[in-house]
């Protein structure tokens, strides 16, 4: 009984160890400190609450957050016009077709030392990264309010990825193939307390 119950957990021991690790497309990094993905915080330039536009996109810390476990699995930081890179953590290798949350923060500083925040959701796909804003990772108030719908409704990732366009032109955001529990009244409503 005893011999029958080590081979079984050798067996166990030897298929587990034999797993695949997860897949990663051709180019994307696996060694610590490598570029993950690369992105843009868009900020109103009429934003002056409690700091200007500039202030806010410069040096502002963007994570990579596992949402199964809110552990951060990379981070950057952004220039001065709100661009990024998002460095791996440790030896954090992303997984085809996980949903992530990406957030940037920045403190304000002053007396109530307060926190300006944005997020968005990133998937990885065979073809590279894609985001609530499509294939140009994008963090801004429009992002900020699908991603925090999807966590409030419990939506899948078909149904906020690729949900909001930027015009560069007009410099504003749009809605797009909104379902009936993401709707775009719920998403303005969200977006403008996000812009408060």
């Amino acid at each position: 009984m005893m011999r029958l119950f080590v081979t079984f957990l050798l067996a166990a021991l030897l298929t587990l160890g034999c797993r695949p690790s997860p897949m990663t497309p051709i180019g994307q990094p696996t060694a610590q400190g490598l570029p993950l993905l690369t992105g843009e915080l868009l900020v109103p330039a009429s934003y002056h609450a409690q700091a200007s536009s500039g202030q806010v996109k410069a040096n502002a810390t963007v994570t990579l957050i596992d949402p199964a476990t809110f552990q951060a699995k990379g981070t950057g930081l952004t220039a001065s016009d709100g661009t990024f890179t998002v460095q791996a953590l440790g030896t954090f290798t992303p997984t085809l077709g996980t949903l992530y949350l990406l957030e940037s923060t920045k403190t304000l500083g002053g007396a109530s030392s307060a926190l300006f925040r944005l997020r968005t959701l990133v998937q990885l796909t065979a073809t590279g990264w894609t985001s609530v804003s499509g294939t140009t990772v994008q963090l801004s108030a429009a992002t900020t309010a699908v991603s925090l719908l999807w966590d409030l409704h419990g939506l899948t990732a078909a149904d906020v990825l690729g949900k909001v366009t930027y015009d560069a032109v007009t410099r504003t955001h749009r809605h797009a193939g909104l379902t009936a529990t993401l709707n775009e009244l719920k998403a303005r409503d969200v977006e403008g307390l996000v812009q408060e």
